[in-house]
């Protein structure tokens, strides 16, 4: 029976056991501001051919858009060109979409603060909603940046807001997805084969015991 719910779980939760992970590009690339006010760059000194690229040393650099150089950093990118740049252009965003317990998750670069940076367990997110690819898990289902909150929905249902002034977190609600419906077929599937094994061992005691009185000429 176990091996028949295992199959229903893998059909509902569609795993595509042959789904690749994506390679890291390391590409230099431009994000803009939704307003289009900024925009930044995510680039290498093109002269340093010594290391890798996954090693040399990149910068995040913001501009207006009129191309002025407006603030610039230091900057450790993951190889994958995305991100999300404010308004006023002085946050840069970015969310991991694979899941790391004690590493970065989400890094917010700012103009002359501190960065802010949350792993992956402060997240607190059940393995059970942890999608496996080939080589990582998917934590994430989606996430917004309107000026300073940043709204992240993870694969949980659960919807994080993250102030970007002072790097707090709150759990503002929660989503019902299609995984907490197969969840629940799954627990109802769990509890109907937990009552017939029951009924099935009572059955089965009640008919050696009755064979036993049988046996000595006695009534059940």
């Amino acid at each position: 029976m176990t091996k028949y719910l295992l199959i229903i779980w893998l059909v509902f939760y569609n795993i595509d056991l042959s789904f690749g992970d994506e390679p890291p590009s390391w590409r230099p690339y431009k994000v803009f501001s939704q307003n289009k006010k900024y925009f930044c760059w995510i680039d290498y000194n093109i002269k340093d051919t010594s290391k890798s690229l996954r090693d040399i040393k990149w910068r995040l650099s913001v501009y207006s858009n009129d191309s002025i150089l407006i603030w610039y950093k230091d900057y450790k990118p993951t190889g994958y060109p995305d991100g999300l740049l404010s308004d006023d252009g002085n946050k840069f965003v970015y969310v991991e979409f694979w899941y790391f317990h004690d590493a970065n998750l989400v890094k917010v670069t700012r103009k002359d603060q501190p960065d802010i940076s949350l792993i992956g367990q402060d997240f607190h997110i059940p393995g059970i909603f942890l999608q496996q690819t080939v080589s990582h898990k998917l934590w994430l289902e989606k996430y917004d940046l309107k000026n300073d909150r940043l709204t992240i929905l993870t694969r949980d249902g659960r919807i994080w807001l993250i102030n970007l002034q002072n790097g707090s977190k709150e759990l503002i609600g929660f989503k019902f997805n299609s995984i907490h419906i197969i969840i629940g077929i799954i627990l109802i599937l769990l509890i109907i084969v937990t009552i017939i094994v029951i009924k099935k061992k009572r059955k089965k005691k009640i008919t050696t015991a009755n064979t036993a009185y049988n046996l000595l000429g006695l009534k059940s």
